[in-house]
């Protein structure tokens, strides 16, 4: 980070910044970089969020602290107000998987039947859910599952059972 603040001219320390930025909000990217200073600076940003918690008064005063200049610090600091829970997001994903396999997204298709008569003798699937996890190193993968007339007739009962006043 003391070669980035160190930077004389305001305009090149912004570049440097966005590409930082840019190198840690793609996890295709992060890691992947051709430059070594932009690549130790993501991992020491991300650092520097993970030890304040996410508290951007107390990320702000870390780097004033340090004896950066107060333009740079103020900068730096909106980048990562601009994307915080991006962020956030990112690296809480990354801490997970170090664990296993994460869900990082879901979604549900329902097939449409019409007529009574179709579904009762119905032998295929009524819902397909679709799963995005993540393992370690951001390795993304697909996964399918097939929800049959009993599973989804199941769920709805559960769905409906659920007592919400709880």
């Amino acid at each position: 980070m003391d070669k980035i603040f160190k930077i004389d001219s305001f305009e090149e320390f912004s570049v440097t910044c966005d590409n930082i930025f840019t190198n840690l909000l793609d996890p295709e990217v992060g890691g992947l970089c051709e430059n070594e200073l932009i690549d130790s600076a993501s991992k020491q940003t991300r650092d520097l969020i993970l030890s304040s918690y996410g508290n951007i008064d107390k990320l702000s005063t870390t780097l004033l602290v340090t004896g950066y200049e107060t333009n740079k610090v103020k900068y730096f600091v909106s980048l990562i107000e601009k994307s915080k829970s991006e962020l956030l997001y990112l690296i809480l994903i990354e801490q997970t998987c170090k664990q296993g396999e994460t869900v990082a997204s879901f979604d549900w298709v329902i097939k449409l039947i019409c007529g009574t008569s179709d579904l009762k003798t119905l032998k295929y699937p009524l819902m397909q859910l679709t799963f995005t996890t993540f393992l370690n190193g951001f390795k993304q993968k697909e996964r399918f599952f097939e929800v049959d007339k009993s599973i989804l007739a199941m769920f709805i009962e559960v769905l409906e059972n659920i007592d919400l006043s709880v």
